[in-house]
């Protein structure tokens, strides 16, 4: 486990050093993979800026949208249906689409407007 740590570490500092266009956006992924397999969360913030927020959860498998969904309803957006990757929610008389997005067979990622999160 110490050497996974390690080598996704050297991997971090790599893509920060020689920062090819893109990279920084490609290291705050792995920053925020690493955050979440040393943590007990179930989703972890990659970045945030003045319009989104973007998080990332672990794949699993049938279940991948729950940990949406439960995130949502923490902030009392109910879930209406599904639309192919897209999850919509409601509350009150507003609407919102949360796309989700595969980073890998092991992770999803999605982005919440900050307006929905307030």
């Amino acid at each position: 486990m110490k050497k996974f740590f390690l080598v996704l570490s050297l991997l971090v500092i790599l893509a920060i050093v020689l920062n090819p266009k893109g990279a920084w956006d490609r290291t705050l992924l792995l920053i925020s993979i690493l955050n979440l397999e040393i943590s007990n969360s179930e989703y972890a913030q990659v970045f945030e800026n003045d319009k989104i927020t973007s998080y990332i959860a672990k794949n699993r498998g049938d279940f991948e949208y729950d940990v949406v969904k439960k995130f949502m309803e923490n902030k009392e957006w109910k879930f209406k249906e599904q639309m192919g990757s897209g999850l919509i929610f409601e509350k009150k008389d507003e609407t919102t689409l949360i796309g989700i997005e595969g980073v890998s067979d092991r992770y999803t990622q999605w982005n919440v407007s900050n307006e929905v999160l307030n």
